[in-house]
């Protein structure tokens, strides 16, 4: 469902409700979903930029 909202595919494009699904993915230890969720705290999608968060994300899944 995140990469859908992301994409705009099926559903209006929302990179808010994509960190909703994304962090549902999250916690259940999907290690993709972090590293979206890291890109878009890097990148400021649906988020304001915050480089902090965007390493925590990163740590979280691995790198």
């Amino acid at each position: 469902m995140g990469f859908m909202y992301m994409e705009g595919e099926c559903v209006p494009q929302d990179f808010e409700q994509a960190l909703v699904w994304f962090k549902k993915a999250a916690a259940q230890d999907m290690l993709g979903s972090m590293t979206t969720i890291a890109m878009m705290y890097e990148e400021g999608k649906g988020v304001e930029k915050d480089q902090e968060k965007a390493q925590e994300w990163y740590k979280k899944a691995g790198f």
